[in-house]
């Protein structure tokens, strides 16, 4: 049996307080299949919220999209974007 791999993290991505602009490649079919974690430093990761930390494109497209911060991460502040597929891996319609 062959086990696949999926690439379903993206990041590191440490803020500098400029870019809003961070991709993933992986395909996500709703924006509940991904959650973005913020940590400032010295922090622990905290859960950001759709709409109101951020927004998401590429819905759907096997490449990935782009999750665009509402406000750019700080300085030194670290940014990881991950699926959160159902229990059968695959991202639900």
């Amino acid at each position: 049996m062959t086990i696949s791999s999926l690439v379903t993290v993206a990041g590191p991505f440490t803020g500098n307080g400029i870019v809003v602009s961070h991709p993933f490649a992986f395909k996500v079919v709703v924006a509940a299949d991904v959650v973005v974690y913020l940590t400032a430093v010295g922090g622990s990761p905290v859960l950001q919220t759709l709409t109101t930390h951020y927004t998401i494109t590429g819905l759907g497209v096997e490449g990935g999209g782009t999750i665009e911060m509402v406000t750019p991460p700080a300085s030194g502040e670290v940014l990881y974007i991950k699926a959160d597929y159902d229990d059968d891996g695959v991202s639900e319609i």
